[in-house]
């Protein structure tokens, strides 16, 4: 494919060209991303559609952690890129771009749909950790290599490839030999492959196959031997007994040993120095059971230790959600006490509420709301009203009694708001205790001082008991005062509105001599 970006501005993956391409599907109902603080939440986007635009290098696509389908052919990309984070990611089409070799799907293991089709790719490889691939299309590529067909045998999932389009395609046995070699495919070309052809393919490569068979399992069994062998290495370095189940250690050790290797020059010094490596390797050896074992006990421990933390979480799911049911049990009660408080409610409706799908909700309502007479529009009759009183009496009981303790701290509370409010506008706030003296006496630091003086406690005492008698009697004339001016202004008013009726009274009277006094001219 001629590269494109010759005539074409190559165009990079903004913040912009994101938003727009999310903004698009949501449009059209693709993706429900809800909006954060004006911004779009990219971790909810489950598909993408970033074709037809340029774009040179796959970038940001890292904010997608939950994208499941991502679109981006008919572009100029030259490199497989930044998809890392999308795990999830099950369906990827990136044809029609400049692409030369497969790379960076390494943690694409969740993928099961992969386009590649119309590139520039001469070798499939670097996708063996896609296991769950089903579909795959490499049409209208450079691949011209027969060891590129065979390296789709490891793929048991497949089940759809396209080829066409490649150099290998064009070979007159092309046909034969991949379904041949590719039995796990039911279409190659997008066309079902018939069971008498594949048979005939079969046959034809029959010794060939079984060649290739042989080998690949002589491959998987290096493979799992060098996988067996790197888990028990990684095994014997979480246990901190790394190459310690062999006599490396002591070999190691002796070599670097400039005094030991003098030693070896002694008559019979060989003998001494087996018999040294025989003890040390038992001891080594012992160090290694010893670490295995306990790597065991620390993996067991590890074990009961998140057992225990996951058991702790679901009995704290498990208690938090009967608080949760309780506190909104109490609410709901809690509203329905509230609604006692209405003397004049005669109906109530409540259906709908989740307190209203529970067994007692019926006696527990019309027991402790007995001014109403319909309950979700129903008339109440008295016969279950009784026996509601009487299963709930004890309870009813218990709030009366509360409700009339509230009630009369309420009244305290009140008294004590008009008492200040009359205080404050009799100009006498706080000035019926001893609050005054204390806070100017507190500030003074003179006399802080005279305290200090023998016998100063006895004449502050005489001075505080002065000067409060001073401010109560200050304190009766303010309220003396305020008695006489409320007098005043109740006077005040009073005169004004008998001002008001007499002028009312003079303006009636003037109006019915001219109302009068209109009629007469009229009649003359």
């Amino acid at each position: 494919m001629a590269r494109l970006y010759d005539a074409i501005e190559p165009e990079v993956v903004s913040m912009d060209m994101l938003q727009n391409a999310v903004e698009s599907l949501r449009a059209d109902g693709e993706n429900q991303v809800v909006p954060k603080e004006d911004k779009l939440d990219y971790s909810a986007v489950n598909s993408l559609r970033l074709d037809f635009r340029s774009i040179l290098r796959m970038e940001n696509l890292w904010l997608f952690s939950n994208l499941t389908k991502l679109q981006m052919d008919n572009n100029i990309i030259e490199r497989i890129e930044g998809l890392d984070t999308l795990q999830k990611l099950t369906w990827l089409d990136l044809s029609f771009n400049n692409i030369t070799n497969i790379e960076g799907l390494d943690t694409l293991t969740e993928l099961t749909d992969l386009s590649l089709y119309n590139n520039r790719i001469t070798n499939l490889e670097n996708m063996d950790t896609l296991k769950k691939l089903n579909v795959f299309s490499i049409g209208n590529n450079q691949v011209d290599d027969e060891n590129s067909i065979r390296y789709l045998r490891r793929f048991d999932n497949l089940r759809t490839v396209c080829l066409r389009g490649n150099p290998f395609a064009s070979k007159p046995d092309y046909y034969t030999f991949t379904i041949a070699h590719l039995p796990q495919i039911h279409f190659l070309d997008y066309k079902l492959i018939d069971e008498a052809p594949r048979e005939e393919a079969l046959k034809k490569y029959e010794i060939q196959i079984q060649q290739l068979i042989t080998t690949e399992d002589q491959d998987r069994e290096k493979d799992k031997k060098a996988d067996d062998k790197k888990k028990q290495h990684q095994l014997h370095k979480e246990a901190f007994v790394e190459n310690m189940d062999q006599n490396q250690l002591f070999t190691a050790m002796f070599k670097d040993d400039s005094e030991g290797q003098k030693l070896l020059l002694v008559p019979g010094a060989d003998e001494l120095v087996a018999q040294i490596e025989e003890k040390f390797v038992a001891i080594v050896h012992t160090m290694f059971e010893f670490g295995l074992k306990e790597k065991e006990t620390r993996d067991k421990e590890i074990d009961d230790f998140w057992i225990c933390v996951n058991e702790a979480k679901d009995e704290n799911t498990r208690r938090a959600a009967v608080i949760v049911d309780e506190f909104k049990e109490y609410r709901t009660q809690l509203f329905i006490r509230y609604l006692r408080r209405f003397d004049n409610l005669r109906t109530v409706c409540l259906r709908g509420n989740p307190f209203a799908s529970k067994p007692d909700y019926y006696t527990f309502t019309i027991a402790h709301l007995p001014q109403i007479h319909f309950l979700d529009y129903k008339l109440i009759d008295e016969a279950p009203r009784e026996e509601a009183l009487k299963k709930y009496e004890i309870q009813i009981q218990q709030l009366i009694t509360t409700e009339d303790q509230d009630r009369e701290k309420d009244k305290k509370a009140d008294d004590k708001k008009k008492q200040h409010q009359l205080h404050k506008e009799a100009f006498v706030e706080n000035m019926d205790q001893n609050q005054l003296f204390t806070a100017m006496f507190k500030d003074d630091s003179e006399g802080q001082k005279l305290l200090l003086v023998p016998g100063a406690d006895e004449l502050v005492a005489q001075i505080e008991e002065k000067f409060v008698a001073i401010v109560h009697t200050m304190f009766e004339f303010g309220l003396k005062e305020k008695e006489t001016r409320d007098k005043e202004i109740d006077d005040f008013w009073i005169c004004v509105n008998e001002a008001k009726d007499e002028n009312t009274r003079r303006a009636a009277v003037i109006v019915d001599e001219f109302k009068e006094y209109r009629t007469q001219l009229f009649v003359s």
